[in-house]
């Protein structure tokens, strides 16, 4: 992960080894050199681009402004180049990072292997459910009498049973395997996303789409290895105190390159066709010096180029690129050129470097590679630092943007003031012709008769209350003549009105994408968002540019980088980047009512809600209201933490329906006792009441003396029995009585008795 760190501290040079190393260093110069030169069209035409992005006249109309005959003429720049550039790039920024947060994410890769064991188990669950079916259907028959094939039918459903289940656990295994996938990808994305975070990944992001609308290309290089001192409090257990300590802090980052000093192969259209890449560094003595502070540098290399001294050599266009501040003597002056070669090598020129430096480990690693990348600083005739490229997939750590594509060369994008370049000249022509037309209408053109008339103070000029002398006033010819010039700004005011047409026809940047409503366009909110989402078509295609160029290349390779070094075995997985910079091009007013109309209408939809993912489906609806999601939305972790606390915790208004329905279940138990109870005493009573009317009747139909006596005898039972019943009744009334109360303190409420 060091990439070569602490290895160019032994370094042994001597005759033998010096010449090769010469040789490498040279060789390496010589191909710097020719791609320079092979650049010098694409550069000049950065510096016309620039100039024009400045308000400043290329060199042909300058020369032809500073001839003599043109000294009076207008020299007006109506620059339009600078702010549809500036534009573009708000635009291109506001798009891909609306809110600061990511436009990208990982998903775990689908693995074929696992999709066909899911077909296998699907396709066994089905054919055990058909035979299952069929030896069912055989069992219930009837007219089915043989044991024979009874007992072959229940084997069957026996077997089915049991792929059944097998198949079942198979299922149950993929799905784990994929839960701990998906786990793993969120913590891998978690990661990268910290570590783009610290290297500030979207400044460096909004410096190369400035370069690529300014220039055509914007060149990005990552991961490489940022070197940091931190101050931390650290505690010294020996002193038993926190301590200030320097903490070197090493971790992956992303960097933007000045695409002035980036030379890929000038015949590659892309940058995978590229056969490596050199990156010039022009440092003056303090830059030098600090790089010699990096571990992975050779300090004695170093120190010998701070002696000799810059070899005074300034890189060709560089001073015309510093004319347009007029400062190119000084950002020029003592620099020394600094080159980072990325590419293929011989293994011979490595294995000689390795020697030179005692590198044994280099060294067994050259053994067992045919085609070697390696990465090389070299200024001047010192290499100040050698390395194995440093992804094992040996991928090119350059991505370049392009607004606008070229069909030749990967630099050769086109930017804003090349798209609209010819009505910027057109627009500054115009305004040209119309000062000088009014300069020369702004007053009349007088005609003298010299040999008329003379000024009486000698002096030819007009002036007011001028006398003037007529010495011959035999002359037909008026002594003044005036001619009026004719102003023609409506007509030159329609040549400037069609070239800011054009422009903004050409750049793809209408005023109404600039947010300014021009005349005629529609007042509803609706129209409105139709005309903006419109305007957003042909930015689509610059996003998905990036995406492409940009985003997918960059997020890969910072994968590749964490899976080959990261110590981290939780986060590492199969996954694949999934750029979403498109997905937020909408307007996003119409696309947060699109939002909550989508989770309205199918997120608790019985058969389509299945299907929406609810997380991410909020997330969506928080980013389009131009609200950061991140400390607003919680992690999927999180809320699962929330959900098992509230599971632990019953909510309280539903303890407050199971009180209220105990207290009813009690209230109607209560009411069930009571009417149990009245039913017992009703019956009680008509028993006694039958039983006396039964005997009276037996009583009066006895004639004689002693059915009389002792029908008199049974009236007084009857008093008796009547007692008896007030007792029973009485015993009742206190029960009830008792029960009443027990349940006026348990609920509050009575049970409609009277107590």
């Amino acid at each position: 992960m060091l990439d070569g760190m602490q290895r160019l501290q032994s370094r042994r040079r001597d005759e033998l080894t010096d010449p090769g190393v010469i040789a490498l260093v040279d060789r390496l110069r010589k191909l710097a050199d020719e791609r320079v030169k092979m650049r010098s069209l694409v550069e000049q035409r950065w510096l016309e681009d620039l100039q024009h992005f400045h308000g400043q006249y290329d060199e042909a109309t300058e020369k032809w402004l500073a001839k003599a005959e043109n000294k009076n003429k207008s020299r007006l720049f109506i620059n339009l180049t600078r702010p549809k550039t500036n534009a573009m790039i708000s635009r291109i920024t506001d798009l891909l990072f609306p809110t600061d947060d990511k436009h990208w994410g990982i998903q775990p890769t689908p693995v074929p292997e696992m999709g066909r064991q899911e077909s296998q188990a699907q396709n066994i669950m089905d054919r055990a459910k058909a035979v299952a079916h069929d030896a069912q259907e055989r069992l219930d028959d009837p007219e089915q009498d043989d044991p024979r094939k009874l007992q072959e039918a229940d084997q069957d459903i026996q077997l089915a049973n049991d792929n059944l289940k097998a198949a079942q656990d198979a299922l149950d295994h993929l799905s784990d395997i994929r839960k701990e996938a998906k786990l793993a990808c969120e913590l891998m994305e978690e990661e990268m996303f910290d570590q783009l975070k610290a290297s500030l990944y979207q400044a460096q992001c909004r410096d190369v789409i400035e370069d690529a609308c300014k220039l055509g290309s914007g060149v990005m290089k990552g991961p490489v290895l940022a070197e940091k001192v931190r101050k931390r409090w650290l505690f010294n257990e020996k002193a038993g105190k926190h301590e200030l300590t320097e903490v070197l802090d090493i971790k992956p980052a992303f960097t933007r390159v000045d695409p002035w000093a980036f030379f890929p192969d000038p015949n590659a259209r892309t940058i995978d066709e590229s056969e490596g890449f050199l990156e010039r560094h022009m440092m003056n003595r303090k830059q030098l010096r600090e790089l010699a502070r990096r571990s992975d540098m050779d300090k004695e290399a170093i120190n010998n180029l701070l002696k000799i001294g810059a070899d005074g050599v300034a890189p060709e266009g560089m001073s015309q690129l510093f004319a347009l501040t007029n400062d190119e003597a000084h950002q020029i002056k003592g620099k020394f050129q600094v080159w980072e070669y990325t590419g293929p090598i011989e293994p011979e020129e490595l294995r000689l470097l390795a020697d030179v430096y005692e590198d044994g480990e280099m060294l067994s690693e050259l053994e067992y590679l045919e085609e070697v990348h390696a990465k090389i600083w070299f200024c001047q005739n010192e290499v100040l630092s050698y390395a194995l490229h440093p992804l094992e997939s040996n991928e090119a750590i350059y991505s370049v943007y392009n607004i606008e594509k070229s069909e030749t060369y990967v630099l050769g994008g086109i930017g804003m003031p090349r798209i609209i370049r010819d009505p910027q000249k057109a627009l500054n022509s115009a305004h040209r012709m119309m000062m000088d037309n009014g300069r020369v209408s702004v007053g009349p053109q007088v005609v003298i008769n010299k040999e008329r008339i003379k000024p009486q103070d000698g002096s030819w000029e007009l002036s007011e209350m001028k006398i003037w002398v007529d010495e011959d006033g035999i002359s037909e010819r008026p002594a003044f003549e005036i001619y009026n010039i004719p102003l023609n700004q409506a007509l030159l005011a329609n040549i400037i009105e069609m070239a800011r047409r054009d422009i903004d026809e050409m750049s793809s940047m209408p005023m109404i994408a600039q947010g300014e409503q021009g005349a005629g366009v529609t007042k509803t909110a609706q129209g409105m968002a139709m005309l903006m989402n419109s305007a957003n078509v042909n930015f689509r295609r610059y996003i998905r540019n990036w995406d492409d160029d940009i985003t997918v290349p960059n997020l890969r390779r910072l994968y590749d980088f964490n899976m080959q070094f990261s110590d981290k075995e939780e986060i590492k997985g199969d996954y694949e980047v999934d750029a979403r910079g498109s997905t937020v091009l909408l307007v996003r007013e119409m696309q947060a009512a699109n939002l909550m109309h989508l989770a309205d209408r199918f997120g608790e939809h019985p058969e389509y809600g299945v299907y929406i993912d609810k997380p991410e489906l909020l997330k969506q609806v928080v980013k389009a209201n131009m609200i950061p999601a991140d400390g607003l939305i919680r992690s999927e972790r999180e809320a699962e933490e929330l959900r098992q606390q509230q599971a632990k915790q019953p909510d309280p208004q539903v303890m407050a329906a199971q009180e209220m329905i105990e207290l009813k279940r009690e209230e109607t138990q209560a009411k069930v006792a009571i009417a149990e109870m009245n039913n017992e005493t009703k019956v009680q009573l008509e028993e006694m009441d039958n039983d006396s009317r039964m005997e009276i009747a037996a009583l009066n139909a006895s004639e004689s003396a002693e059915d009389r006596e002792a029908r008199l005898e049974i009236e007084g039972a009857k008093t008796g029995d009547k007692s008896t019943a007030a007792a029973i009744k009485r015993d009742l009334d206190e029960r009830k009585l008792a029960t009443e109360v027990q349940m006026a303190l348990k609920t509050g409420v009575h049970a409609n008795g009277d107590i």
